[in-house]
């Protein structure tokens, strides 16, 4: 183990079978299990199959024990699962979600949109369905010293109000796109003068609850319009007090 203690069940799963329930890519475990004891001659880390088949050689093995570290493994598993078309991890992770997940009431081109703008941040599959969170959660992170930070800012009130007519003459359509999110910041970096953390932080801090996340345009355009509202006026009720 990483410790240098034999290997047992504290260091991680013991059976394959259970690397296969957790959802590890084969190509992340089969990387993994080949630098284990062996090196690659041009010193990779990262690489398929088929791209070491001809390179592995006997003699490139090390005499000392193998040090196993899951940390690892979930490290590797994570640039496999960048490296794999949307449409791949698509697939995947239809296996992952709830039968009942609201996932499966979207159609594809919202799927494929939140495999997207959660990619480079997940080790595992799984960490996928936490990540429905950041679009349907009603609550705000209230307690989160950042998010409160961030309410108290003399750019952010007016920054609300703003919002909230833009948001407010939408509601005959309910739904916010990338390019009108867009429009928004051009007004308050133009006609507000918000600029930087203030404009891009509070305008997380305003529509998602959040402080941290991904891309925002594409966030706040797969969020359901009512739940924008919500987040917006706890938003206000917290600088109102």
């Amino acid at each position: 183990g990483h410790d240098r203690q034999k290997l047992s069940k504290r260091h991680g799963a013991t059976s394959v079978k259970q690397y296969r329930d957790d959802h590890y890519l084969p190509e992340a475990l089969m990387n993994y299990l080949c630098l284990l004891g062996w090196s690659h001659p041009d010193e990779k880390d990262i690489f398929k199959l088929d791209e070491i088949v001809g390179l592995f050689d006997l003699k490139r093995f090390s005499k000392g024990s193998a040090l196993y570290d899951i940390q690892k493994l979930n490290f590797f598993n994570e640039q496999h699962l960048r490296a794999l078309p949307d449409e791949e991890i698509l697939e995947n992770l239809k296996e992952v979600m709830p039968s009942n997940s609201i996932f499966f009431e979207k159609d594809q081109t919202w799927q494929l949109s939140f495999v997207k703008i959660f990619k480079e941040k997940l080790q595992l599959l799984p960490e996928y369905v936490e990540k429905l969170e950041y679009i349907y959660a009603e609550q705000v992170e209230s307690e989160d010293s950042t998010y409160k930070d961030a309410l108290r800012w003399e750019t952010t009130a007016p920054m609300a109000k703003y919002l909230r007519s833009e948001l407010e003459s939408l509601s005959s359509q309910g739904q916010v796109s990338e390019e009108l999110v867009g429009q928004w910041m051009d007004v308050l970096k133009k006609e507000h003068k918000i600029k930087g953390k203030q404009l891009f932080m509070g305008l997380r801090v305003l529509l998602t609850g959040k402080s941290h996340g991904p891309d925002l345009k594409p966030l706040v355009a797969m969020t359901p319009f009512e739940l924008l509202i919500k987040r917006l006026s706890s938003a206000q009720s917290l600088m109102n007090q």
